[in-house]
This record gives C-alpha cells, structure tokens and sequence, in this order.
C-alpha cells in the first residue's frame, strides 16, 4: 500500500496551492476504521484484491489517507467521532 499522496492537479501551481492548503499532518494517528459490517479479515483481504488489480501505489490506507480527512476536524482527538475513509484508491 502507498505511503505516498497522489497528485491531485495536473498543473503544478495548482497542486503546489492544495498541498499548502492541505499539508498540515494531522495530530493524532489515523487509525484503521472498518466500513459498516465488515470484518478486519474481509477488509484486508478486499485491500490485498485492490492492490493485485490496480498496484499498490494506488492504494491508501492509515497515515496515506492524510490527504482524504479535513484538516480542520474538531473531533480529531475522538476516534468514535472523527470522519475518516477506512481506505482510498486512485
């Protein structure tokens, strides 16, 4: 799985005013959260078949995920609160 963010914009001025805008680490770790219904094996399984279907750099999950969570969240610190993708693809 990547550890790396995407480019979001072809254009570098673009994406130069994103990653300023979005840059901030978040303070506290992004922890794993599981969709709704869905055990940790499935899920890891469901990122393993992601991973062989469309390569691994395309496929975020925990501290990758920076770039998916607003970084102005008040509920960072609370996990039973805090708005987080259990992963991305690109």
């Amino acid at each position: 799985m990547s550890t790396a963010i995407p480019k979001t914009y072809p254009d570098p001025e673009y994406e130069d005013a994103h990653q300023a805008t979005y840059e901030r680490k978040p303070r506290y770790p992004i922890k794993q959260v599981l969709p709704p219904g869905v055990r940790e094996k499935d899920f890891a399984q469901a990122i393993q078949d992601f991973i062989a279907a469309i390569g691994q750099d395309a496929v975020f999950v925990n501290e990758a995920l920076s770039d998916y969570i607003d970084p102005y969240d008040v509920h960072e610190h609370e996990d039973d609160k805090r708005k987080v993708p259990s992963a991305a693809v690109w």
